[in-house]
This record gives structure tokens, sequence and C-alpha cells, in this order.
């Protein structure tokens, strides 16, 4: 029997790496498609969760280590963390005991909300 690159010549069968690509994709697409469900949702949960950061720096707080809080809030990652950091402080009573942890967040807000005096990732 007489083969080309596609296969036997004189039959109309699709060639193999047609039909692997075939099964690839009905496989594939569900999985893609879970996949960017799963993205979305997180992205949705993470705006609407607590910050960890917020959480950890006030656990700091908490327990009395203000210089290790202040040095965190210096590097804070955002506006927002930091806005959360302040209402976690003011609903357990403590950011009204640290003044010096209050104005650096106070301080730290200003600072990343400027335009152009941003950190970057």
């Amino acid at each position: 029997m007489v083969t080309d690159v596609h296969g036997p010549i004189g039959r109309s069968h699709p060639p193999i790496a047609i039909i692997l690509i075939a099964i690839c994709t009905v496989w594939t697409y569900p999985v893609c498609q879970n996949v960017a469900h799963i993205q979305k949702k997180g992205v949705e949960h993470t705006m609407n969760r607590q910050s960890v950061w917020a959480t950890k720096v006030a656990t700091l707080i908490q327990g009395g280590n203000s210089q290790a809080a202040l040095a965190q809030i210096k590097v804070a990652p955002t506006v927002k963390d930091l806005q959360q950091l302040r209402s976690l402080l003011t609903t357990k009573g403590l950011l009204s005991k640290n003044r010096l942890v209050d104005e650096a967040t106070a301080d730290q807000i200003v600072a990343l909300s400027a335009p152009r005096l941003h950190r970057s990732p």
C-alpha cells in the first residue's frame, strides 16, 4: 500500500494530527471554562474580604509590638490595606491608645494617595 504524509493514498481519512487536536480541544475546553470561572470568582472574593496584611499588623499592635507594626505600616501595600487596618484598630479601641500608629497610618494614606508618589509592587 502506498502512503503519503496524510496516510494511505486513496482513503479519505483525516490525518491523525487533526484527530488529536480535535480530541484535545474537546477535553480542554471545559477545563479552561472552569479555570476562568474560578479566577473571576476569586477576584470578586478577594475584593470583599478583609486584608490579611491588616489583620497581621493589628495583631502585632494588640500584642504590644508597635515598633514592628510601624515598620510594616511604612511599607504598606495599598491605601485600602491601611484603611482596613485603621478600621480594625478603631473597632478594637487600639487606635486611640497608640498615637504613633495613628499618625503613621494617616501619613501613609496621604503618601500613597498622592499622585505619582506610589510604591511600585
